[in-house]
């Protein structure tokens, strides 16, 4: 009985200790699995990781550009849904206040598809074409530490011109991965910085490796609609053309549609849709000749002034139409919307849903 009794201690002990090795293991096992974890060879984004541990008030965004607000175009499409459409372009694209119908908005609308508007009001074709994929951003010669800590990087495109990302709207930006290793994009002061979403192994980038958006992971079988309204935003007319058919070779089902420019000097704006219509045919939409002929405004309620009828007769689309040199004001977001429609209807990308 005293036996018995001499060995509870050390059976205490050995059960401590029993214990102890268990909690040591599931320690590590969670830190194996969510903070040491190689990343993987495909870009898959972990959204749990990056609500909890990518945000960082120096950086001022978090990965979706926002302040912890995803944005839709981060959404995957259901294998059994309709091919959704992807609006890429600059403010023609949004609209000029929150509380109106942008031209997407109008899109989704008259077409009955899902609309992602993966448009930066800020951004020139340079920018955007980066986001898309079709002219990438190109970053070398730099390391990527093990630990999760910014790194600054050179962003460069296949031109050899500085690409200088807007972060008032993600549009297809963040989260990115590089060299296989996911994190996102941020700018301070200037500079561009990568930080990896977690901790992992160190990784080198050597020459001219791309950075894979998340629309590059996400967007590619979209229909794709190029629409950048401002002209300043655009090359000449060669490159313009140029560098849409790269965005549009990009693209893996070969649905797209470029709009042309509809604000600026207007022989700019001709000898860009002039350039547009040679390269693309019916897959181009000369929306400003459209808005100059089109009857639709009375219909819409929309009364034209002789201001601006004097305009159109200029060949021009008249200063009442826009709200700024980035936006148009509802009325005609409403009337591109359709026409942008219409025109994905007469390719045949998708059913008539007009009204």
């Amino acid at each position: 009985m005293n036996q018995a009794n001499k060995l509870q201690p050390l059976e205490k002990l050995v059960i401590f200790f029993a214990l102890l090795i268990l909690i040591v293991s599931c320690g590590l096992a969670f830190v194996h699995k969510f903070i040491l974890d190689d990343t993987s060879s495909t870009f898959t984004v972990n959204e749990e990781m990056y609500n909890r541990f990518s945000y960082d008030y120096a950086y001022k965004r978090n990965v979706y550009g926002e302040d912890q607000t995803p944005n839709m175009e981060n959404s995957k499409t259901a294998s059994d849904a309709p091919t959704p459409v992807s609006m890429w372009g600059d403010g023609f694209a949004l609209s000029y206040t929150a509380s109106s119908p942008s031209t997407s908005a109008y899109v989704s609308n008259y077409t009955g598809r899902i609309v992602y508007s993966v448009s930066n009001p800020n951004d020139t074709l340079t920018e955007l074409a980066a986001r898309q994929g079709g002219l990438p951003i190109l970053i070398s010669a730099v390391d990527i530490p093990a630990a999760k800590e910014g790194v600054e990087v050179i962003l460069k495109n296949e031109y050899g011109e500085d690409i200088k990302p807007d972060f008032e709207k993600n549009a297809g930006l963040n989260p990115c991965s590089l060299n296989d290793v996911e994190g996102m994009l941020t700018e301070r002061d200037g500079k561009y910085f990568f930080t990896r979403s977690k901790s992992g192994y160190e990784s080198f980038v050597y020459n001219d490796v791309p950075l894979q958006t998340r629309a590059m992971a996400l967007r590619r079988n979209d229909i794709q609609v190029f629409f950048i309204g401002n002209a300043d935003k655009l090359y000449d007319p060669e490159k313009t053309a140029q560098t849409y058919q790269k965005m549009a070779d990009y693209s893996k089902n070969n649905s797209f549609l470029v709009v042309g420019p509809v604000f600026g000097d207007k022989d700019k704006i001709d000898s860009i849709n002039k350039a547009l219509e040679k390269a693309f045919g019916d897959r181009f939409l000369n929306l400003k000749d459209t808005l100059i002929t089109t009857d639709l405004y009375k219909s819409l309620g929309y009364n034209l002034t002789e201001k601006d009828k004097e305009a159109f007769k200029a060949g021009t689309l008249p200063d009442s139409f826009f709200m700024s040199e980035n936006y148009f004001n509802e009325y005609i977001n409403n009337i591109s919307g359709y026409f942008i429609s219409k025109r994905l209807v007469e390719l045949g990308y998708v059913e008539s849903e007009l009204s």
